[in-house]
């Protein structure tokens, strides 16, 4: 089974990207601010040569900051629509079948995008 790891710098201020910020009333032109964001981050320090993967695929999402993990929802949205249609097909439970968020002792957020057995 194939395996791709996206390796991510933490921007400034992480926690404008947490769920608690989307919940206070972000415009939505914020809100494609921070998509852009993720979507140039990604376009940069993604592994692009690897091709798309064969779905369906995992998605495991790796975390050191000090929000609650369940605050990393919106920031994982972007970045699965980051690499949609380049490492992954797209992003239907077609193609996602499964998606954890853990908490490590890295300085980066790692994604990790594999395929599963057919699911």
């Amino acid at each position: 089974m194939a395996r791709i790891t996206i390796r991510l710098p933490y921007p400034a201020n992480v926690s404008q990207y947490g769920d608690n910020a989307y919940y206070s009333g972000k415009h939505w032109s914020v809100r494609k601010r921070d998509s852009d964001y993720w979507h140039d981050l990604l376009m940069v320090e993604a592994p692009w040569d690897r091709g798309l993967l064969r779905s369906p695929v995992r998605l495991e999402f790796y975390w050191n900051d000090r929000m609650d993990l369940s605050n990393h929802s919106m920031m994982a949205k972007m970045i699965e629509d980051g690499i949609k249609g380049r490492i992954i097909e797209d992003d239907s439970r077609k193609h996602v079948q499964e998606i954890t968020h853990r908490f490590y002792n890295e300085k980066v957020i790692t994604i990790v995008v594999e395929e599963m057995e057919d699911g």
